[in-house]
């Protein structure tokens, strides 16, 4: 699979077009994928499991960890479709996985300095976003940005990063709303 046919693949499977950022993004995980002889199961699991590391280590770790786990969250789909082994078990699976780094991601939000309350609200937009999806949609707090915001929260401004993440999804969940 070439970098522009996985571009397409993704494109048709959440339509909408790949923005700059987003093809990226695809050709970093596209890249990383390509080697791996492993069935994306255990991509899947390692992810999980690095989430949950992020519990025990250090904030600074901890942020490491949320982003190896956000890779391995694109990685383990690549897998699949390379692998022709995509199935609906294996997107349960990514699925279940994500859900409960999005529980975790509001652990150490608290953890790291974020308000009881603001923590627990982030956990209920973002899961609420994920709920009310309904088909391939593409909203402004997609699973990466929320990574990215969480890692931030965990090496600086744990307020603000968990407040504009609780902002974004709840934009997100406005945009899934007015689609449905």
């Amino acid at each position: 699979m070439t970098p522009e046919q996985h571009v397409l693949r993704w494109e048709e499977l959440h339509g909408v077009r790949a923005s700059g950022l987003v093809r990226s993004w695809l050709r970093l995980v596209l890249w990383l994928s390509r080697p791996l002889a492993v069935p994306a199961w255990t991509v899947t699991l390692f992810g999980l499991a690095v989430t949950l590391l992020a519990l025990v280590v250090p904030l600074p770790v901890a942020a490491a960890c949320v982003l190896v786990a956000g890779v391995a969250d694109g990685v383990d789909g690549c897998v699949a479709v390379l692998r022709g082994t995509a199935s609906d078990a294996g997107r349960r699976l990514d699925h279940a996985v994500d859900r409960t780094g999005e529980v975790v991601f509001g652990l150490l939000l608290w953890r790291a300095g974020a308000p009881a309350w603001l923590a627990v609200l982030a956990v209920v937009v973002m899961l609420g976003v994920e709920v009310l999806r309904r088909g391939p949609v593409v909203t402004v707090a997609e699973r990466p940005v929320r990574v990215l915001f969480t890692t931030s929260a965990l090496l600086v401004w744990p307020v603000l990063w968990t407040a504009a993440l609780v902002a974004l999804s709840v934009f997100a969940l406005g945009q899934l709303v007015l689609r449905s």
